[in-house]
């Protein structure tokens, strides 16, 4: 199932996801300029980390979304799309951690994106 969630960066952006299927996330993100708010530029970007983690001082990571992985995909027009298959979303138990994402590019080694929480819940009925 896709959802798209439209956001401005440097916010937060809590994400919900169903344990054990297959997560597909399309997130449009905007800026103010002046005072309109205009999609993201992301084509100068060529790169993109999405960490999760139990805490935000945890060293370990739980599950990881990249560019380089295919499990994030910049797109145009602000968008970018997060996904990976049931078995990757698996690892992790039910419950809630954090996440904060960072695009790079030539110029930029390392971007602050977006953050939040991100929470793991099981199926309801069987």
């Amino acid at each position: 199932m896709s959802k798209v969630t439209s956001n401005r960066l440097g916010v937060q952006l809590d994400i919900i996801a169903r344990k054990s299927a297959s997560f597909h996330r399309i997130i449009h993100s905007q800026i103010l300029s002046g005072d309109t708010l205009v999609d993201f530029d992301l084509s100068v970007y060529s790169g993109a980390t999405l960490e999760v983690r139990k805490s935000y001082n945890s060293p370990v990571v739980e599950l990881t979304f990249s560019t380089s992985a295919g499990s994030i995909t910049l797109d145009v027009a602000g968008r970018f799309i997060l996904q990976l298959t049931a078995d990757e979303m698996n690892v992790l138990r039910s419950g809630e951690y954090v996440y904060d994402m960072y695009l790079s590019s030539d110029t930029y080694a390392r971007r602050d994106f977006i953050f939040g929480t991100f929470t793991i819940t099981e199926k309801v009925t069987t």
